[in-house]
């Protein structure tokens, strides 16, 4: 299994849809955003990991196999080879028939279930997608032992644009969580008070909590060799070799169909990277937007608190220097 995790609006998903175009992997779109488990804890301490443990391997098998529409019928949609001609019909028709239910009763409904439909013994590589958690990376890790992590980490400019841009069109509502993160004893070792950050801009307070989590996550997970932290921006510019890499360190072999999808995206123009949730994007066409969105002024007040962050991934999605105390720790398996 594959878990992949970033802050939401850091191109998780277009990274699952990568993955989802190999065929043999079985995607699953944020199904913890649809049963969710308060009993486990969003951002755990060391001590709480091996405690929580047991907990977290009964929530991975539940999101396993979670099949609301919202999670199995994310487009666009790709052929598998565990499923056959009859497979493949039954899946569509589920997965149509499902979200025109859904669509009827509204929103608060989840849908019916969506069957993957394989063949008798046919497996896929079941790849998970999560913005709702980075933190809980280490509990992911130890409630199964053959669990591989992609962390993305995106810089933080092009995560507040795109968020203004969702929140404008009435469609993000994020939050910083910033109670709960001043709970942390990591909120210490920045030179920040919850009031000081409570009386900054919204922008200002999401640069803190993107800090905050991914540091937390790509520090919790360092020397872990099923944790791989990767950059959106370097995926961006790469993305046949990214992926290509990401295949071989999944047990995947390199897909042609994952190519030629890749070639369909750079043939995307300026007005369909205009559309908020779609992944039949340019992948270079959304690397510096956020330069030209935001003002100078509020891109210096995003760097003045993000300056701060601890990790050698982190800082090397801002463009900083990794940290003297922590210089060659961190290095991406990807190089």
């Amino acid at each position: 299994m594959l878990m992949i995790i970033g802050s939401g609006r850091s191109g998780t998903t277009w990274l699952g849809k990568l993955f989802d175009s190999h065929p043999d992997t079985v995607y699953l779109h944020e199904p913890d955003a649809v049963k969710r488990r308060h009993d486990l804890p969003k951002f755990p301490c060391e001590g709480e990991v091996e405690y929580y443990a047991e907990a977290a391997a009964d929530y991975l098998e539940e999101l396993k196999f979670t099949r609301t529409p919202g999670v199995i019928g994310v487009p666009p949609f790709f052929p598998k080879n565990y499923r056959g001609l009859l497979g493949g019909a039954l899946h569509k028709t589920a997965r149509v028939t499902s979200k025109a239910l859904r669509k009827a009763a509204g929103r608060n409904w989840a849908g019916l279930p969506v069957p993957i439909a394989p063949r008798r013994g046919a497996k896929g590589l079941y790849v998970l997608k999560s913005v709702s958690a980075v933190c809980r990376a280490p509990l992911w890790a130890a409630a199964d032992p053959n669990l591989k992590i992609i962390h993305l980490i995106r810089h933080v400019g092009g995560r507040i644009a795109s968020l203004e841009r969702g929140m404008s069109a009435g469609l993000m509502n994020p939050d910083p969580q910033i109670d709960e993160l001043f709970e942390l004893p990591e909120s210490e070792l920045y030179p920040f008070t919850k009031k000081d950050i409570l009386s900054r801009r919204f922008m200002d307070r999401i640069a803190y909590s993107w800090m905050v989590q991914n540091d937390k996550a790509a520090a919790d997970m360092a020397g872990n060799d099923r944790y791989v932290p990767l950059l959106y921006e370097d995926l961006c510019r790469a993305p046949a070799d990214k992926m290509a890499r990401l295949f071989a360190y999944t047990g995947l072999e390199t897909s042609v169909q994952t190519m030629l999808f890749l070639k369909q995206l750079q043939r995307q123009s300026a007005q369909d990277n205009a559309r908020y949730h779609s992944v039949l994007k340019s992948p270079l066409g959304s690397i510096d937007r956020w330069r030209r969105e935001l003002s100078l002024d509020e891109q210096d007040t995003i760097m003045d608190i993000v300056r701060h962050a601890r990790t050698e991934p982190v800082r090397k999605a801002l463009g900083l220097e990794p940290p003297k105390a922590e210089a060659g720790a961190f290095q991406s398996q990807l190089r």
